[in-house]
């Protein structure tokens, strides 16, 4: 009889698992199909409390807007900004190129160069917890998980992120992701991460 009911227990539990996985994806599905078609996103997955959104978009490399240079980015922002000149390798450390952090009093900070090769600001990393800086969509810290959702789809079901606390928008290549975290339905952080390779 308990070799009944363990075997009971096991598969209640691996369907409740796979009714799981279908629901995540069924999910998933759903939520491409609210996107926004400016973002040409090409998948979602959902991993536990992570929603990942695989985009096609301009958007993704450039989320503060596109930018001649560090300076034209400051002057248009509006804030008081700290720099930092580094030096970082790229081409598999066989080229060292110039790195301009630019930070704010809080410590947020964005790590970016020029690219010789767009001509444009490029960020390599940051990281932003200063509500004062706005993204490029007006998205920035303290805001209402579903607002920030709002900027990329048209419509959700509200109940389909109520357990994502992570929101990633992710390059088509993977080179670039942008990191919405979010803590009691605000958004908490804004990362920026990158595995440029190229100059």
């Amino acid at each position: 009889m308990k070799k009944i009911a363990f075997i009971a227990i096991a598969l209640f539990g691996i369907c409740s698992v796979e009714a799981q996985n279908i629901s995540q994806r069924a999910r998933s599905l759903r939520m491409e199909s609210y996107a926004k078609d400016e973002y040409q996103v090409k998948d979602i997955k959902i991993f536990d409390d992570t929603m990942f959104v695989i985009c096609r978009s301009e958007y993704v490399h450039y989320p503060l807007g596109k930018y001649n240079s560090v300076d034209a980015y400051i002057n248009r922002s509006y804030l008081d900004w700290y720099r930092e000149m580094s030096y970082q390798n790229f081409f598999n450390d066989s080229l060292r190129v110039p790195v301009t952090k630019i930070s704010r009093l809080d410590d947020s900070f964005i790590d970016t160069y020029s690219s010789i090769n767009t001509g444009k600001m490029e960020i390599i990393g940051g990281n932003i917890t200063d509500p004062a800086i706005k993204l490029r969509l007006k998205v920035c810290v303290g805001m209402k998980k579903n607002d920030v959702f709002a900027a990329f789809f048209r419509a959700f079901p509200k109940t389909y992120i109520a357990d994502i606390n992570v929101l990633r928008i992710v390059s088509a290549g993977g080179e670039f992701a942008q990191v919405f975290t979010f803590k009691r339905n605000r958004l908490q952080s804004i990362a920026f991460i990158t595995n440029y390779r190229y100059y």
